[in-house]
């Protein structure tokens, strides 16, 4: 990667970062492109590749999330939209496993699903939200408690600690909290997702104390998992838990073989049209649900 492509690499990204729309995967390659041009690595050139290839299915990703908005054959446009995410996420694995070799740790291709969701949620978040709203990675609130140090010290001091776990995706409000002269931002998630490349049993276990944790800081948050691969036995039953559900965007088991589906379009319309309803519906309202329906909840 020359001189004039790295200087037009960090001008792209800088404009995104100004635009708030730098996501998981853009600041993932960004950082690497900077390291491997600081340390003169062979796979700048591979990383040149990727970054026009980045650029590319960012700008065509978007142009299609906002048509979800404005047409009417919403679903021909999900296909197009999902066929783009299977193009550039099988070049990123393909890239990634033949030359660049980054470890599952620098969430290199894993971080192609966070980037996604955020590209597909944005226009629907800035039409229903405004700028009251934001998308992406965040610590989202979950409780807050009191730790004071001794009976004399909470006169004085209520020593507020607040609990917060990490989301790999969130559609959430910043609040801030004030307590004693004493300010606290928090992100308080109205829609909270956990994006994995495989789901496995152990995984789920940390998934169903994650739910149940964010619910009690926004009991209308929804949570869920979107996973490209299951492999949690069919035994296992997590409706028990707190999760509102769990989309397996590949419709399958993990293989050991290799052999993968493609991400099945219809399932990341289920998950969009999960979240839209979700977005513009009362979250509460006794009155009106006794009036229509006789029922409370």
């Amino acid at each position: 990667m020359g001189k004039d492509l790295i200087d037009e690499a960090i001008n792209y990204f800088t404009v995104l970062k100004e635009q708030n729309k730098m996501y998981a995967h853009g600041s993932n390659l960004y950082k690497k492109i900077i390291t491997e041009h600081k340390e003169k690595s062979s796979k700048i050139g591979y990383l040149a590749d990727v970054f026009q290839k980045y650029r590319c299915w960012k700008q065509k990703s978007e142009e299609l999330s906002m048509l979800l908005l404005k047409q009417e054959k919403k679903q021909e446009i999900m296909q197009k939209l999902v066929l783009q995410f299977n193009g550039y996420k099988d070049f990123i694995a393909e890239i990634n496993g033949k030359l660049l070799k980054y470890s599952v740790q620098s969430k290199f291709e894993s971080s192609v699903l966070e980037e996604f969701v955020s590209i597909l949620f944005k226009p629907l978040v800035d039409e229903k939200g405004g700028k009251n709203y934001f998308i992406g990675n965040i610590r989202a609130y979950s409780n807050l408690y009191f730790s004071p140090r001794s009976f004399k010290d909470f006169k004085t001091n209520p020593s507020i600690k607040i609990n917060q776990k990490d989301q790999d995706f969130a559609i959430y409000r910043k609040v801030m909290l004030t307590i004693e002269n004493k300010s606290y931002e928090i992100c308080v998630p109205v829609v909270s997702m956990e994006c994995k490349t495989y789901l496995d049993k152990t995984m789920l276990e940390g998934s169903v104390a994650t739910a149940e944790k964010i619910k009690m800081g926004n009991p209308y948050c929804l949570f869920f998992i979107v996973t490209e691969t299951y492999n949690v036995d069919y035994k296992v039953d997590p409706s028990y838990s707190r999760i509102d559900a769990i989309f397996v965007l590949r419709k399958q088991k993990r293989t050991r073989s290799g052999s993968i589906n493609p991400i099945r379009y219809e399932v990341v319309w289920d998950l969009y049209e999960c979240t839209r309803k979700h977005i513009e519906s009362d979250w509460s309202n006794i009155e009106e649900n006794i009036q229509k329906y006789g029922r409370v909840i």
